[in-house]
């Protein structure tokens, strides 16, 4: 987080989410990747509204199935476009 001033911010991150399911019991309509989730996002503050817009990149690892009923090498890659507004309905202290 980065407060650009005091209505602006600036946000970035990064997570991986390891795979939960073994590589060979997946299949083609359920897949479930070792992933990495990078992000950049903005918000702005505007008396008790909050508008804020992100784009996040998946990457999910490349690997290959050997199950029989679905053999192959399976990769994932995604892009979220994210938007948001908030309304706050209480007054709130602001942390510096």
């Amino acid at each position: 987080l980065y407060r650009i001033k005091e209505n602006d911010e600036l946000h970035a991150g990064y997570s991986y989410a390891p795979r939960a399911i073994p590589k060979n019991n997946i299949i083609p309509a359920m897949p479930d990747y070792n992933t990495n989730f990078f992000s950049i996002g903005a918000s702005h503050f505007y008396e008790n509204w909050r508008f804020d817009i992100a784009y996040e990149y998946q990457r999910g690892e490349k690997f290959t199935n050997n199950n029989p009923l679905f053999p192959g090498t399976y990769s994932a890659h995604n892009n979220v476009l994210l938007l948001g507004i908030t309304y706050t309905f209480l007054t709130q202290t602001k942390v510096e």
